[in-house]
């Protein structure tokens, strides 16, 4: 007897310290969710694709500093033209076709990368 009334003591028992949400709040952040997240997703991928065309231009311009833009634009071969290119898809057609323009997003970043 004297176990029973200590059984519901572990660690899943503890009290909830966490306020419940009722039906109308859960339902206000999904919509504010639904109606913003498209825009922050839109800009994030774009801020991206500015990022890998950045980090690609900066190891272009070390290795020219280091070794002279000839044998920079030889490091950098056909990448950072295709990054250029994948940058300016990107802000192309992300807006109307969202799976081209996270194809892009792929390509940009990974030239950014074998750069």
């Amino acid at each position: 007897m004297h176990q029973q009334s200590n059984e519901a003591k572990g660690v899943n028992s503890r009290p909830n310290r966490l306020p419940t949400l009722s039906r109308e709040q859960i339902n206000f952040a999904l919509d504010v969710t639904a109606e913003h997240l498209p825009t922050v997703v839109n800009v994030l991928v774009k801020l991206m694709a500015f990022s890998a065309l950045f980090w690609a231009v900066l190891k272009v311009f070390l290795v020219a500093d280091k070794a002279g833009v000839l044998y920079a634009l030889l490091f950098s071969g056909m990448h950072l033209p295709f990054c250029l290119f994948s940058v300016l898809f990107v802000l192309w057609f992300f807006d109307e076709y969202q799976s081209m323009g996270y194809f892009a997003l792929f390509s940009a970043v990974i030239n950014a990368l074998l750069i």
